[in-house]
Formats: structure tokens, sequence, C-alpha cells
């Protein structure tokens, strides 16, 4: 392709995105095969780039900002933790959304969000300590095992929609397991 790109004032990821620098595109290495769509959001730096989306969305919607603050602040009030240092600290470069084809063992509204992990063991380790305190409030949490990986279980629709917003909000219950330097969530176990 050839042509230019221009920006519009509406706030927006791509928006955030151009900001920064970008980062590598590494989760098609760990995805199925079976996958009917795939977009990734690279940066270099996570933190440089949720800071330009917070900035965004300060200035083009001020009282959704508000109200994303005040329910992170409530998650972590009622979980009794830091969102910041237990789950955005690990974030690599690379957030990939991945839509398999509906298949006999997939559903239609199946989807997977791939983070890479700058240090996979403070991923396991940040995640483990939220588990933890989910535990600790009674929400249900499990794992199971499939093809030898163990697969995390929160009863607890809505959490990756209320952290990232619409773009995240078909994810319904966060399932999550870890594939080299990535975690993978998902909304089903398989």
């Amino acid at each position: 392709f050839s042509g230019f790109t221009a920006l519009d004032s509406i706030p927006s990821y791509f928006t955030a995105l151009c900001d920064i620098k970008p980062g590598r595109i590494l989760a098609h290495e760990i995805m199925s095969d079976k996958a009917a769509f795939y977009l990734s959001i690279g940066f270099k730096s996570y933190n440089m780039f949720f800071e330009s989306l917070t900035e965004q969305y300060k200035k083009g919607n001020a009282e959704n900002m508000e109200d994303y603050a005040g329910n992170v602040k409530m998650v972590e009030k009622l979980l009794g933790i830091d969102v910041q240092k237990d789950f955005f600290f690990f974030f690599g470069e690379e957030i990939a959304l991945v839509k398999l084809r509906p298949d006999s063992s997939s559903r239609m509204e199946d989807l997977i969000v791939s983070i890479h992990a700058n240090e996979i063991s403070a991923a396991k380790e940040g995640l483990a300590r939220i588990a933890k305190k989910i535990r600790r409030v009674s929400l249900k949490f499990e794992v199971i095992n499939y093809k030898n990986y163990e697969i995390h279980i929160l009863e607890r629709k809505g959490i990756f929609k209320l952290f990232f917003g619409k773009l995240f909000e078909k994810l319904e219950k966060p399932y999550y397991t870890f594939i080299e330097d990535f975690v993978v969530f998902s909304n089903s176990e398989i």
C-alpha cells in the first residue's frame, strides 16, 4: 500500500499509539493457525501507551475517564490490590486480540487476548497475588489442566472491560494461561 494517514482529534487507541514508538509483533508465533482475525497493538512501552491513552480520554471524554478511574478504585478496594503494580506492570510490547474461526470445539463469541510479558515470572507472581485476593473475597477461582497447560478460571464477568474499555467487552470471563512470554486470556477454557 502507499498513501498517507490523517489523524483527527477524536481520542482513540490509534491516536494514543501515534504518540509512542512501536514494539515488536510476536503473538502470532503462539496463536493457532485457525485464527479468523488477528489485531495487534504494539508499543515499545506499555506505560507510555497507557499514559498517552489516558491523556486522550481525559481530553475527549472526561466523564468516562472519571467512571473508569472510579471503577478501578472500587476493584482495588474490593480486592485489596494495586491494579498498576499487580496487573499492568508486567505488560511488554504487544497486546493481540484473536478471534478463532468457529468450529465444533469453539463458540461464536470465543475471543483470545494475548499480552506479551516483560518477565513471565513477574506476570505469574502478579496474577497469583490477584488470584489469592479473589479467593479471599469468595469469588469463584479454580485451576484446570488442558493439554499440559494450567488454565486459571475466574468467574468474574466484565473485569477486562473495566480495565480496557469497549475493545475488550466481548471477553466475558478471564480464563488465562501462560505460553512462552505471553499471558493468554480467553472467555473459554479451550
